[in-house]
């Protein structure tokens, strides 16, 4: 077999969803990560039967059918508890929900005590709370797919969440389409390096187990902060902002994103899931939606994904909203994040002189505008600021 003929020619292309690794018949491929802790295929060219079964999955190299987005709406889940306990409006969670009380499994992004990232599946409504919330990192999707593709076989509905190219690779893995399948894919902005990553849950926590780790933050002065909080015996550790903590600093700035981030494909307005789901960028254009929630946006981009959500729409509370200035106002729904300069070297300057050394170099200076919105939000909650807009638009009748 000559090297255009397996999954090696994809080279940096690679998204690394694993689909390569579920699909060999002889388990001859194993992702293991690169030098900057990014996974890669590997092949055991012993064992391997030169078949090409990992070339015909791979999606970065076959490509998916997109679908544009054509309507979109704000949302946010009628559950208060689901809803507090979820990075946005509580989608994700509430159609989870919805489906493991019917009998179904649902798959999406966990993250274990050491702070490693990595699909799984659930069973029951007690299982959620391990799925929700973002984790700004690459989850590990080996083994996954197979095992939906027997949840699937044996008639039970699944709903999968995951990023655009995680989606890609299960659909291209599976090669066929499923009626009992829901796929969401999240509007996402690339991501940084999965062992710098544990790597700094380590140095946090010097090696004891976590008891929890989130990346965002709902409280009394916010909708929602990005933040990375990690609670373990005897430590709380919490940001104040996007900026204080070095790895969530080069994760919002795409400094120390893997290479196929930049030039990702499914980073537009056309989308590969049935249902795509995100922060809702252009919340502020609607001031009489409830300003003080958090909304997520939702595009259906199937006849099943509107299908789905005639079963659960009574669930949520929801406004259309104008999807071409959604669009506009969240950038990877129409492009990459842009490669700067500075990830030539990111990877060898943080192995050299420390993550905090390089985050600070791409943090921004704390501004004294800055400085005093910060100071409103502690001294006038949310929820009283909210209901401010809100009076001010019927006001003005905006």
């Amino acid at each position: 077999m000559t090297s255009n003929q397996d999954i090696s020619c994809v080279g940096r292309a690679c998204t690394g969803c694993a689909a390569c690794s579920d699909a060999c018949p002889v388990d001859s491929i194993s992702m293991v990560p690169d030098a900057e802790g990014f996974v890669y295929p590997s092949i055991n060219g012993a064992s391997c039967l030169a078949c090409g079964k990992c070339l015909r999955v791979c999606p970065a190299v076959n490509r998916c059918t997109l679908r544009p987005i054509s309507n979109m709406y704000a949302a946010f889940s009628n559950d208060h508890q689901l809803r507090n306990e979820s990075s946005s409006g509580g989608v994700f969670s509430t159609c989870a929900r919805y489906v493991v009380d019917h009998g179904g499994i649902v798959v999406g992004a966990a993250v274990d005590s050491t702070g490693h990232v990595h699909h799984r599946l659930i069973t029951n409504s007690n299982e959620i709370s391990f799925l929700q919330k973002s984790k700004y990192v690459q989850s590990d999707c080996q083994g996954i797919y197979c095992q939906i593709e027997k949840c699937l076989k044996s008639g039970r509905r699944v709903l999968f969440s995951g990023c655009p190219c995680q989606v890609a690779g299960l659909i291209s893995y599976l090669g066929k389409a499923y009626d009992n399948l829901i796929t969401m894919d999240l509007i996402c902005h690339g991501v940084p390096s999965p062992r710098v990553w544990e790597d700094h849950v380590e140095s946090i926590t010097g090696g004891k187990p976590a008891q929890s780790i989130t990346f965002r933050r709902k409280d009394v002065s916010a909708r929602t902060t990005f933040s990375v909080d990690i609670n373990a015996p005897g430590l709380r550790y919490k940001g104040r902002d996007e900026f204080d903590d070095p790895y969530m600093a080069l994760f919002v700035t795409g400094s120390a994103n893997r290479e196929s981030c930049y030039t990702c494909k499914y980073a537009s307005s056309e989308r590969v899931g049935d249902v795509t789901i995100g922060d809702c960028a252009s919340s502020n254009c609607y001031p009489k939606f409830y300003p003080w929630v958090q909304l997520s946006s939702i595009s259906l981009n199937t006849e099943k994904a509107r299908n789905f959500w005639s079963e659960v729409e009574s669930l949520f509370t929801f406004v259309p909203i104008d999807y071409q200035r959604e669009i506009q106002l969240n950038a990877q729904l129409s492009h990459p994040v842009v490669r700067p300069g500075l990830r030539d070297n990111v990877y060898r300057r943080i192995h050299e002189t420390g993550i905090a050394s390089v985050a600070a170099d791409v943090t921004p200076s704390r501004t004294i505008k800055k400085k005093l919105k910060r100071l409103v939000k502690y001294l006038v909650p949310n929820v009283v600021r909210g209901r401010l807009i809100k009076l001010k638009a019927i006001v003005h009748d905006r």
